[in-house]
């Protein structure tokens, strides 16, 4: 697969994770025969570089208002819990009037 950073924003996390690698290694082989690195070779590792960053940030941003919704879902869970525990507790009876 050869990913340009146009299209890496439609591929997956580890499909970019694998390109970014092979493109590490193929700018290590070409620094090894001409002892320097090419601009491209560089540029299309700081791209695809940056698109897995913003994959990451994504997703990370994805797990935070899934967190987001459990902690409230519990909250709210919480408090109708204690307005349950405390109608019950409220109660009178007829032994008590």
């Amino acid at each position: 697969m050869n990913t340009n950073a146009l299209t890496a924003q439609n591929c997956s996390l580890f499909e970019i994770d694998a390109e970014l690698e092979a493109a590490f290694d193929q700018m290590q082989e070409e620094r090894e025969i001409t002892g320097n690195i090419s601009d491209e070779s560089r540029e299309r590792c700081a791209k695809l570089f940056a698109e897995l960053g913003k994959k990451i940030d994504r997703i990370a941003a994805y797990l935070r208002s899934q967190l987001h919704k459990a902690t409230m879902a519990g909250e709210e869970a919480q408090r109708l819990q204690q307005r349950r525990g405390q109608a019950s507790s409220g109660s009178t009876t007829w032994s008590e009037c």
